[in-house]
């Protein structure tokens, strides 16, 4: 589709003091919809089938590069967090909630507990 000129006012912009570039606001027609296209969906609609990676993390801890090298099978690495306590479900990589770890037959589950606010998910985005 083809930008539209319909009386766009000029502007001249400066790229060097020897050189002046003259430039337009591009102005687009309507996208009308083709015959056979789905109708419009909502905006979530359009995403509810986009994959999620849901992880849990148990706990974490540091480790010099020596102690790192110095593990093997059988090598135990202790987490900050208690056992039975709460575990932090990410999702993405960001944490979306915190619960407690289950054993559904001879399966690991999580159960929710605490949802994670707006405002630390918004703090979350920094990091």
């Amino acid at each position: 589709m083809c930008p539209k000129e319909d009386n766009v006012p000029e502007e001249k912009i400066a790229t060097s003091p020897e050189k002046k570039v003259t430039a337009k606001k591009a102005k687009f027609e309507e996208v009308a919809p083709e015959e056979g296209m789905p109708p419009k969906v909502s905006n979530i609609e359009g995403i509810l089938d986009v994959p999620m990676e849901v992880s849990v993390r148990l706990g974490k801890t540091s480790m010099s590069i020596q102690e790192l090298l110095n593990t093997g099978p059988g090598s135990i690495v202790e987490l900050d967090s208690i056992a039975g306590g709460t575990v932090d479900i990410l999702i993405n990589n960001r944490i979306f909630a915190r619960g407690e770890i289950i054993v559904i037959e001879e399966r690991f589950g999580v159960r929710i507990t605490a949802l994670i606010n707006p405002e630390e998910r918004i703090q979350q985005l920094g990091k």
